[in-house]
């Protein structure tokens, strides 16, 4: 299948030092998604993706801030995920994505940061429906 999530960025607080993405069960808590083992984020100061790694990540999306909403796709199918900005979709992040439990991970870093998470419960600013529809039409 297909999970997805968004973030809306109300306060990127001092340095803006959020990560989005997910991880497993067992992943600590204590640093930002992609830099434990078996678990992947997207981060707002720089831009890059981090899998299972802090080393200093891969470019990947533009850096995001005060106002963005950020979304976080699993492709379960083909075992890739990818993120969106703005309703806009960045690509593909990362793929061979081992199929297994994953939860949302959101890490934030630094004082007055502030976002709101919408699984679904509202619209998702990214039409992931048509999304969907163009991506499964290809399998």
């Amino acid at each position: 299948g297909l999970y997805y999530f968004e973030v809306s960025i109300v306060d990127a607080g001092e340095s803006g030092y959020i990560g989005i993405g997910f991880g497993v069960h067992s992943a600590f808590l204590w640093k930002l998604p992609g830099w434990e083992p078996n678990t992947f984020g997207y981060h707002g100061d720089d831009g890059k993706k981090f899998r299972s790694s802090s080393s200093k990540g891969h470019n990947y999306g533009p850096p995001f801030t005060t106002w963005d909403t950020i979304g976080c796709g699993i492709n379960f199918f083909n075992k890739t995920a990818f993120y969106t900005k703005n309703g806009i979709c960045l690509g593909e992040a990362f793929n061979e994505i081992t199929l297994s439990d994953y939860y949302p991970m959101i890490g934030l870093r630094t004082r007055s940061e502030c976002i709101e998470v919408n699984f679904g419960e509202t619209p998702f600013v990214f039409n992931i429906e048509e999304y969907a529809k163009v991506t499964f039409k290809k399998m």
